[in-house]
Order: structure tokens, then sequence, then C-alpha cells
């Protein structure tokens, strides 16, 4: 099978911030909703659960467990008791590096530890598929090939979480992006015949589109273009493209963009200028009117939130 049909050729993790959470009960986090970031939660001692806001049916993560909210939804980590959450961010924290923090909250009851983490996957092919997810994914049982591999993961990484020995910071974020690609890997295995999205992905004609998109995202893409590209007239491509992804090909043209150009503000340091030309535009204020029309914010405030020491 070659790249072009597999969903994950290319993708990679952008970003990543993990949290290790010393809990005691009783204990309740309000998670606040995080867009286009994938959360997690891995259970290394005890147990923990999670409603969504306005719902009243829980979900247990036991020990050993890990759950994905693959669209980055606001929601209630806790005891399974607790009724009073607190904000996340009103918490205390020590943090040991600007990616990892060690994160203190309950009372005097049953002791839970988890591993809990927030990363971007870099390509817009991964964001799609990750739409097609349900709201949280619980990895209960792993298939047979992977269970020995998963088990052995776990355990390094429990007793790495349990200690703050040379090196653990590093080691539990790597093996951190190693379980998150596992565990959506997985449940695209265990679904597949589920998922119209994943059966669509494999169309050669738009993931060709869209991996040159992403390769060339200074040019100006035209609907027309993006249909030649993938060797389809322009009203078959833009109903099979709004079919599948839910988005016209010019908003998936968009998000593409303002998403390498936080991207350029984090990593490379760029200028607000710098970044609309690299972009294709033909001016910063045409970039600055585009980017705050979509996002709702402008492109100077994400610029500085990406400055160092803030």
């Amino acid at each position: 099978m070659s790249d072009i049909h597999n969903p994950f050729a290319g993708v990679e993790i952008d970003r990543v911030f993990l949290s290790r959470a010393e809990l005691s009960a009783p204990w309740g986090i309000d998670m606040p909703a995080m867009p286009n970031m994938l959360l997690f939660h891995l259970v290394v001692h005890g147990e923990a659960w999670v409603r969504f806001p306005k719902q009243k049916k829980v979900h247990k993560i036991s020990q050993g467990q890990l759950s994905l909210l693959p669209n980055g939804r606001d929601h209630y980590f806790f005891d399974g008791q607790c009724n009073k959450m607190t904000p996340l961010f009103d918490i205390d924290r020590d943090e040991i590096t600007s990616h990892y923090e060690i994160l203190k909250h309950g009372g005097n009851g049953k002791d839970s530890l988890t591993l809990c983490g927030a990363v971007k996957l870099n390509h817009p092919l991964a964001q799609l598929l990750l739409k097609g997810l349900p709201e949280l994914v619980v990895v209960k049982k792993w298939d047979e090939s992977e269970r020995v591999w998963a088990e052995n993961t776990f355990k390094f990484l429990f007793e790495e979480a349990k200690k703050q020995a040379f090196a653990s910071t590093e080691i539990i974020m790597h093996l951190s992006e190693v379980l998150v690609f596992q565990a959506i890997r997985n449940w695209f295995s265990q679904n597949e015949g589920k998922q119209p999205l994943i059966k669509a992905i494999s169309d050669e004609r738009l993931t060709r589109v869209i991996n040159n998109v992403q390769k060339s995202p200074a040019k100006k893409w035209s609907t027309q273009e993006m249909a030649d590209t993938a060797g389809m007239s322009r009203s078959a491509f833009t109903d099979r493209f709004i079919k599948i992804f839910g988005m016209g090909p010019s908003e998936f043209v968009r998000g593409v963009k303002f998403d390498l150009a936080e991207k350029y503000f984090r990593v490379e340091k760029l200028s607000i200028g710098e970044v609309s030309h690299r972009l294709g535009y033909e001016s910063e204020a045409a970039f600055a009117r585009a980017y705050k029309r979509v996002k709702g914010v402008s492109p100077g405030k994400i610029k500085g939130k990406a400055e160092p020491g803030r």
C-alpha cells in the first residue's frame, strides 16, 4: 500500500503538553475546551471518570486505560462522586518545563495518579479524520498483536511517571506521543467498516489535493485548480469534497493556511508580514482581515501568545 492511501502518512505531533496529576478524593476538574487539540487521560493508578457538560452519562476510565478526546471538547474529569468542579487553571501546579507540569488536587481520600495531555497533529488530513471520531474514545483493550507491546509501554510509562529521574520528562513525552498514535490506529482498525470517512479518505484523488495544498500554501488554490489536481470535474470534486469533509474546498484551504500561520508564529517566530507573504496573501492587511474573519481574533493576538515568556 502506498503512503497516499495511508491516512497518517506525513502526520506528526506538532505540540505536546503533559501534566502529571496527583489526585485524592474528593477531586473534580473542569477541563476547558481546546479547539484543534487532541486531549488524553491515561490512568496510571486508581480510576477516574469523564462527563460532558449538560450530559448525565459518565464514562469510567480504569487503571491502565487510555481515553482520547479527539476534538478537545470541554469536559469534567473527576473521581466519580465529586460535584464541585475546580477550573483547571485555578489549580496550583509546578512547572517542570514549558511542556510538562505536576498538578496536585483534592482532599485526603482515595488516591489516583493520571497523565493528562494535549497534542496537536500538524497535517490537515489528520484534523479532518479526527473530526470523524467520537467525542470520547476509551481504549479498554488492545488487539492481541498489540497487547504485550502496550502493556510493557504502560509499565515503563507508569514507572517514569512515579519518579523524577534523569530524562524522565523526555521519556514520558515521547512515550505518550507513541501511545496516542497507537490508540488512534487501534480505534480505526476496529471501526473501519463503520466510518464512511475512513473509507473515503483512501480516495487517491482527494488525498493528492490535500497533500498538495499542505505542501504549497502560498499558491492561490481555486476550486478549479484543486479539481484539476484531483482529475475530476469542478462540480463532481466539490460535491464529493463537501460530502466527505463537511466543508467546501475553499474553507479547507483557509483552514490549512491559518493553522500554518499559528505554527510559523510559534515555531519560526515570523512576523505577521512574513507569514502573510509565505501564505500567498497580497498584503499583511489582507491576511489580517481574512484571519480575523475566520478565527474571530487578530493574528497579532495569536502571535503575542507565541512570543517568548508568554
